[in-house]
């Protein structure tokens, strides 16, 4: 990741990354079969634990897993911007290693981007963890892979939604037949 970070520190990303992940995303599940996947994955995590502490690691790890069922993406030559429906913009440049973002919560943490011709991955790095979030992109199609990592926890906690682009929102000369 490191590597991937200096490589791409260096230059804007690709007019074809920029196209493929400009666009409003639309889950391909709906908001109850996405609960289920972190409702799923808050388990996988918790069972590692006593059965005594279950019930707090449940608690504390559905305070991080989150869902978004619509996905706007603004990806320029200059910077990255997501947002979910509910929720305020992430935006940052390109480049410039590490920066400050403060989150919904009012925590400021730092954040690290890194893209290659497919996919852009961002991580938010707090004192507690980080949050790796890894959009990989096909022509009309994204997957949204999470991982939540701390020395806290034993197993990493992760799940995975796809989406599909808004056709609305593909210019007409690119939408499929």
């Amino acid at each position: 990741m490191i590597a991937l970070l200096t490589l791409s520190a260096l230059a804007s990303p690709s007019s074809e990354l920029t196209g493929l992940a400009t666009s409003q995303w639309r889950s391909e599940d709906s908001p109850e079969e996405m609960q289920k996947v972190l409702d799923d994955a808050v388990e996988r995590v918790a069972q590692a634990y006593p059965f005594f502490a279950r019930g707090l690691v449940r608690s504390k790890l559905r305070e991080s897993a989150t869902y978004c069922p619509d996905i706007t993406i603004a990806a320029t030559a200059e910077a990255w911007t997501s947002q979910c429906a509910d929720g305020g913009p992430f935006s940052r440049a390109w480049g410039g290693g590490e920066q400050p973002f403060t989150t919904a919560k009012g925590r400021t943490v730092r954040s690290a981007l890194a893209y290659d011709p497919s996919s852009v991955t961002i991580e938010f790095k707090g004192e507690d963890g980080s949050r790796i979030n890894t959009y990989r992109f096909e022509a009309t199609r994204m997957v949204l892979d999470v991982a939540i990592t701390s020395d806290r926890l034993t197993v990493p906690f992760v799940w995975q939604f796809s989406y599909m682009k808004d056709e609305a929102s593909v210019p007409s000369g690119e939408k499929e037949p």
